[in-house]
């Protein structure tokens, strides 16, 4: 068992403390402050030194009471959003204040619930379905959560409220799930909610045992992946496409290997990790060889390798031929055949 997936399964055992819970126990330098004069710069200086600190301590806490890493995280997070540059559309807008051009301003959730349907190291998850997208998929099948006003903004503190109430209604639930829409448009949001998992956990200890799953399109900055490491225990990360002419074609986006790439190889070194392929009709050769190629050579054996034929043509894509009807028996068994070559331990087919 790898060590990531040990410390994962230990945090939903209740053997050990989540991720985000360990990043507020590391606490800031003893004069460091945040005030109004504090920069971004600043921020990110002593962010830096502590995460390789937060690397090598992660089972040990500091028994003094200043600044938590969790809290300098929340402080980093925060003034970002303020020239939003979470994803890598890197907009500049003023999240407070104006709609980023992922469609968010203020965090709106959608649903939340019991999930049953993801890989069985998560499931069940307790899952949190957030609006607003960074991408623009024509075949998108929760196209509906891509406009940043649909579902309702719930506080933080109320939002953790009321996981608490559900977790005592669920209690074999292994995590909290983060997903969308694009989660990563929301980190403000999302150490704001962990914050007060934090202080709930006093008066409920048993929220405090649940790690937290990260479900992304990893189009994200460097600095959201900075955030992530040190709060997350899992990510499930979609590999979409093997090129970036399709993802061009596809969900509007350049540069698209270049920046998801370099994501998920940074998140198989800081949490357990899934990387999911959903295979696409007509896309088997340009987009399904080259992402199993490329996790081949990239990924250590323990992170996971998930090939799913659930394409379903929603959205647009019925208006375009070849993402028009749902991948044949053909192409799936050719699919099959050019997976199993690389010869990937940790596989999963469905």
């Amino acid at each position: 068992m790898s060590t990531f997936y040990r410390r994962y399964f230990d945090s939903y055992t209740q053997q050990r403390l989540p991720e985000y819970m360990l990043a507020h126990q590391l606490e800031t330098s003893p004069d460091f402050e945040i005030n109004d004069e504090t920069t971004l710069e600043q921020l990110w200086e002593e962010h830096q030194r502590l995460l390789p600190i937060f690397r090598e301590l992660r089972e040990k806490t500091n028994s003094k009471k200043r600044i938590s890493f969790l809290e300098l995280k929340r402080q980093i997070a925060h003034r970002i959003a303020l020239k939003c540059r979470f994803c890598e559309l890197k907009c500049g807008k003023n999240r407070k204040t104006s709609i980023g051009n992922c469609h968010a301003q203020e965090t709106r959730i959608s649903a939340f619930f019991t999930h049953e349907g993801d890989e069985e190291e998560i499931k069940p998850s307790l899952t949190i379905f957030f609006t607003g997208c960074n991408f623009g998929c024509i075949h998108c099948q929760n196209w509906p959560l891509k406009n940043g006003k649909a579902g309702k903004y719930t506080s933080p503190q109320k939002m953790a409220k009321l996981i608490i109430s559900f977790i005592k209604k669920e209690p074999t639930l292994k995590n909290i799930h983060f997903l969308g829409g694009e989660p990563s448009l929301h980190i403000p949001y999302i150490l704001d909610f962990l914050t007060c998992i934090v202080y709930l956990s006093i008066l409920y200890p048993e929220v405090s045992k649940l790690p937290m799953v990260f479900d992304s399109n990893m189009y994200y900055t460097k600095e959201t992946s900075l955030l992530l490491d040190g709060i997350t225990d899992s990510m499930i990360a979609d590999l979409k496409y093997g090129n970036n002419k399709c993802c061009k074609e596809i969900s509007r986006r350049p540069r698209y290997m270049q920046i998801v790439g370099r994501n998920i190889k940074e998140a198989q070194n800081f949490c357990f990790l899934i990387v999911r392929h959903l295979a696409l009709p007509h896309h088997i050769d340009c987009c399904l060889e080259p992402c199993t190629k490329w996790f081949a050579e990239n990924m250590r054996n323990d992170v996971r390798y998930h090939i799913t034929f659930q394409y379903h043509p929603d959205h647009l894509a019925k208006e375009v031929e070849e993402l028009a009807k749902e991948i044949d028996e053909t192409e799936r068994e050719k699919a099959t055949q050019i997976v199993q070559k690389y010869n990937i331990q940790s596989l999963s087919i469905d």
